[in-house]
């Protein structure tokens, strides 16, 4: 029963005899889809105000003397990152405290003056050597500080010129 309808249907079809709405007629067409997946422009920067200067102090003399300086970091918006400010040429092993040196020879105790930095003039949150502080950039200039202490004790009897280098490190 099921042919003979199929057979009468096609045959009117192929005749022109059963309605448009009743033949079912479908072409196909080709849509292009595509995506760009970038990789952003991170980028990073740091820029150092200043030296962070002591200042000058009488030989053998007990001082505490204390300088500061800021460093300006610039890292891309919502990008995570870590400073680290090394130990510098001359860190103390036992101490872990930076030094400045006078570049005398031959050495002595006198020749080398410990000293420490700081995020804060509190001295409570130390920039610490060993230390990978996080942070996330926002894409402008964010600025951190540095605060320095020192002790000038008695036994610092050479007249000389004391000084470090500190690196300081954006890893991103």
């Amino acid at each position: 029963m099921k042919n003979i309808k199929l057979h009468i249907a096609s045959t009117l079809m192929t005749l022109g005899m059963l309605p448009v709405s009743a033949m079912a007629l479908t072409t196909t067409g080709t849509m292009n889809v595509s995506m760009v997946l970038a990789i952003p422009q991170l980028s990073a920067s740091v820029t150092v105000a200043g030296p962070l200067n002591f200042g000058a102090a009488t030989a053998g003399v007990a001082t505490i003397m204390s300088g500061s300086t800021t460093f300006d970091v610039t890292v891309s918006n919502t990008t995570p990152y870590t400073i680290n400010i090394d130990a510098g040429l001359w860190q103390n092993t036992t101490s872990l405290s930076r030094q400045l040196d006078s570049g005398l020879t031959p050495k002595s105790a006198a020749d080398s003056i410990s000293y420490d930095i700081w995020q804060n003039s509190g001295h409570t949150a130390t920039w610490a050597p060993t230390g990978n502080y996080s942070f996330t950039g926002t894409g402008a200039i964010q600025t951190y500080n540095v605060f320095g202490q020192l002790n000038v004790a008695t036994y610092h009897t050479k007249a000389s010129t004391f000084s470090d280098s500190i690196t300081i490190t954006i890893t991103y």
